[in-house]
């Protein structure tokens, strides 16, 4: 008799287990949803600063990793790789580190559900500073060019 207690006490533990998965499942794509509605959200606020970017050839860059890349936004990476945002496909470009060749393109939501969103959308964020940026860089040059000129003039 005491072991069909039990067996009924633990089936009733895991229906209410189950029970609270499958609410934080839900819950979680839920989430996940609204993440992928925000980044595209940002990226069409940051459309005009993208436009300007590629129309003048300015590199992408990522506050964090030294990488430029013409592709598109970097919006994250780890030790191995970089991911880009391709603007054509409306896809992730997983470029690896140390290889010439790209590993297979990652959906935005893929993405989305394997990465740290908060360093996504900071990731976006650094687009905005991206024409300073050059211009900052371009003046330097332009004045060491200016030094060079007058020193071996």
């Amino acid at each position: 008799m005491e072991l069909n207690k039990e067996n009924q006490d633990i089936e009733e533990y895991l229906k209410k287990n189950d029970e609270i998965i499958k609410a934080l499942q839900d819950e979680n794509y839920t989430l996940m949803e609204k993440q992928y509605d925000l980044f595209l959200k940002k990226l069409k606020e940051l459309d005009p600063f993208i436009q300007y970017i590629k129309s003048k050839g300015i590199y992408f860059s990522h506050p964090e990793i030294d990488l430029l890349t013409v592709r598109g936004p970097i919006i994250g990476y780890d030790d191995n790789e970089y991911y880009v945002y391709s603007l054509e496909e409306g896809k992730v470009k997983v470029i690896t580190k140390y290889s010439l060749n790209d590993k297979e393109d990652m959906s935005i939501y893929t993405f989305i559900s394997n990465y740290d969103f908060e360093k996504i959308m900071l990731s976006l964020e650094h687009i905005k500073q991206i024409p300073k940026l050059y211009a900052d860089q371009l003046k330097r040059t332009v004045e060491q060019r200016k030094k060079w000129v007058e020193q071996f003039s």
